[in-house]
């Protein structure tokens, strides 16, 4: 396997753990599988369980790319497709379907990994969509009484039910073709429930 050790490390411990689960999953299977001793993994973790917690941070921070939502102008369906659409495709891969997996399967032993997970959520999806949403709200474009209710409805209608499922097994990841459709008819449905009644927007 080539890579570096830290490289082979991360992505045999995360193939174990996704096989076996946590309890199952044994340090020198891992260090056998990244052609490594197993008293290399802890020149880089000091346990098995900081080793899990590495492994779906780094699965998740990739999942969960910062990006901007353009505050200004009239194509509202665009600004919310340029700003989802990244996170949905990172969501529904391999690697987030994989992240969101094993962040599931031992929520209950890693309980601060969970927060960690949601909080990450929180700063880098649900905030910026909170916020555009109360600048269109304020302009007079969007009728919207919570900010945060209508992020959390958008997000549960473009990712939240569908990365539930990926992770849970229940159907096969999207092409990118349905992703971006699924996306475009969710905003259109979102956007059309949330304009102005034509005696709000006078």
């Amino acid at each position: 396997m080539h890579g570096d050790a830290r490289t082979r490390l991360l992505h045999c411990a995360e193939q174990a753990f996704l096989a076996k689960g946590y309890r199952g999953a044994k340090l020198g299977e891992i260090a056998l599988a990244a052609g490594i001793s197993k008293k290399t993994i802890y020149k880089f973790v000091e346990s098995k369980e900081a080793l899990f917690c590495l492994v779906v941070e780094e699965a998740i921070a990739e999942s969960l790319q910062p990006a901007s939502l353009v505050a200004q102008g009239d194509d509202l369906a665009g600004a919310l497709h340029d700003f989802l659409l990244p996170y949905m495709t990172l969501a529904f891969s391999e690697r987030g379907i994989h992240a969101f997996r094993m962040l599931l399967s031992e929520a209950f032993q890693f309980p601060d990994l969970a927060q960690r997970y949601f909080a990450s959520v929180r700063t880098t999806v649900m905030a910026p969509i909170e916020a555009w949403l109360a600048v269109q709200s304020e302009a007079g474009r969007l009728a919207i009484a919570s900010s945060e209710s209508a992020a959390e409805m958008l997000l549960a209608m473009t990712v939240t039910e569908r990365a539930q499922r990926l992770a849970l097994g229940l159907e096969a990841p999207p092409t990118p073709e349905a992703t971006k459709a699924q996306l475009t008819a969710a905003i259109a449905i979102f956007l059309r429930g949330v304009m102005p009644l034509p005696e709000e927007a006078a």
